[in-house]
């Protein structure tokens, strides 16, 4: 859902030429190798969005996946599984805009509206995790995930309606940006002791997850709004 920077004109102009001289035949072969080309090399391979989405995979895998298969009750059930699509899918988008082409324009608004569902599914789950009683993380820390998972619905909202009624998708791909970071890295830095091994390290570190969600957010938003100048 971000914008990322645009191929230089240069390489544009030579694809241009080179598609001129190619032969009627042939045309099949240079979309395949031009998307192909998109897919891998054109994708926003940012050091700190790759590090995102590597471990909030291997979070919900490593902890997520197994409490599913212990048997887990419908409340987490229902919050990893949507948990696992929302992230697969704010992934996609965040990798691969509109820009990058005809075939991720046409699948951008399908992917985003599943990510829109599933994250609405992510906050229902949590608040019903925590109020069933079924959350074994301490008071100071509900309190700090029923707060995000609010402005993450807020923040959702705001992206469908700055995207589909304002008009403005610069605005929308920052709320869906802090929403990224925020929403998604939130509960896998929360829990990173556990997957250390250690003990909880109680309401302040979940706060402090969250301040370093807005952190990676800005960083990213600068990167694609300021022609890339926090590039590393």
């Amino acid at each position: 859902m971000t914008t990322p920077a645009k191929l230089p004109t240069a390489m544009m102009d030579d694809d241009k030429v080179d598609d001129a001289q190619q032969a009627p035949g042939s045309e099949s072969t240079n979309e395949e190798k031009s998307f192909l080309r998109m897919l891998f090399l054109g994708a926003n391979w940012t050091p700190w969005l790759v590090l995102s989405i590597v471990y909030v995979i291997y979070f919900i895998a490593a902890l997520g996946l197994t409490w599913l298969a212990d048997g887990a009750p419908p409340s987490i059930s229902t919050h990893v599984v949507a948990a696992l699509v929302f992230t697969l899918a704010c992934s996609w988008n965040m990798l691969h805009t509109p820009s990058h082409g005809s075939f991720f324009r046409r699948h951008h608004v399908a992917v985003g509206w599943t990510a829109m569902c599933a994250g609405v599914a992510v906050v229902v789950g949590g608040y019903w995790i925590i109020l069933s009683g079924n959350s074994n993380i301490e008071y100071g820390a509900q309190i700090a995930f029923m707060t995000t998972g609010a402005l993450q619905l807020f923040l959702q909202g705001l992206g469908v309606y700055f995207v589909r009624f304002a008009r403005q998708p610069d605005r929308h791909m920052m709320c869906m940006t802090v929403m990224f970071y925020n929403s998604l890295l939130l509960p896998a830095i929360n829990r990173l002791p556990q997957l250390l091994g250690l003990e909880p390290l109680g309401p302040a570190w979940t706060w402090g997850a969250s301040a370093i969600g807005f952190v990676f957010a800005f960083v990213a938003i600068a990167w694609n709004t300021r022609g890339n100048v926090l590039r590393v």
